[in-house]
């Protein structure tokens, strides 16, 4: 299934210009540390050319920053380490240390693919990839906030640039579904535990997309 539309509110549109394909260049970095070390470093770059995008994730995910304006941390002298520590809790770890602990291993190359086929909500991509791959729908992202497959379909507590919403998301729900997600299984965000029901109906991108009532009601059926 080709050409699905995407919602993406503006803000993930501002992050994805920003970064560009650095965000999918999985391949070449050895490791996820290193990945990251280079989306902290570009992360910097914008903050020193006072690219809004990189202050909305500063006040989204740094505890010193969160709930301050982007107008007002404009205006703020932000130290180098603040974008690292930045992209590690955006990543779900706890501090550019733990991240360093944790990462420093090569991407799941599987479990990213499904999880592109998800977010563009290509079914047919999607289903063929978990056919070949059935151990991938309950494995764990290797980041720090260990969100599975269907976490994602939430748009709530991953990473920024991935809050995107598929059209047919109440139809990637039920595909997960049937291939065997775990209904159940909670993820590690907001300095708690949460299910995929739990973070779909929190979270703004689905309901502003016209399909969160949707996804929530295929989610509410299968948990009854």
């Amino acid at each position: 299934m080709r050409g699905v539309g995407i919602y993406k509110a503006e803000i993930v549109k501002q992050i994805h210009n920003f970064y560009g394909d650095l965000l999918i260049r999985r391949n070449e970095f050895l490791t996820i540390k290193n990945h990251l070390k280079a989306l902290a470093e570009k992360h910097r770059e914008g903050v020193k050319s006072k690219i809004p995008c990189t202050f909305v994730e500063l006040n989204n995910y740094h505890p010193s920053y969160i709930g301050k304006a982007v107008d007002q941390l404009l205006d703020f002298e932000i130290p180098k380490e603040a974008s690292y520590e930045c992209v590690a809790y955006e990543h779900g770890f706890a501090s550019w240390l733990d991240l360093n602990h944790k990462t420093d291993c090569p991407y799941n190359h599987q479990f990213e693919v499904g999880l592109d086929y998800l977010l563009n909500g290509d079914l047919d991509s999607l289903s063929d990839h978990l056919d070949l791959n059935s151990d991938i729908i309950n494995q764990t992202s290797l980041f720090g906030h260990k969100a599975m497959l269907l976490h994602y379909t939430a748009s709530n507590g991953v990473e920024f640039w991935r809050q995107q919403v598929p059209l047919n998301l109440p139809k990637v729900i039920e595909l997960l579904i049937e291939k065997g997600a775990d209904l159940k299984a909670k993820m590690k965000v907001y300095g708690g535990e949460y299910d995929t029901l739990s973070l779909l109906t929190s979270s703004a991108h689905p309901y502003k997309a016209r399909v969160g009532k949707a996804a929530e009601q295929v989610l509410q059926r299968q948990v009854m």
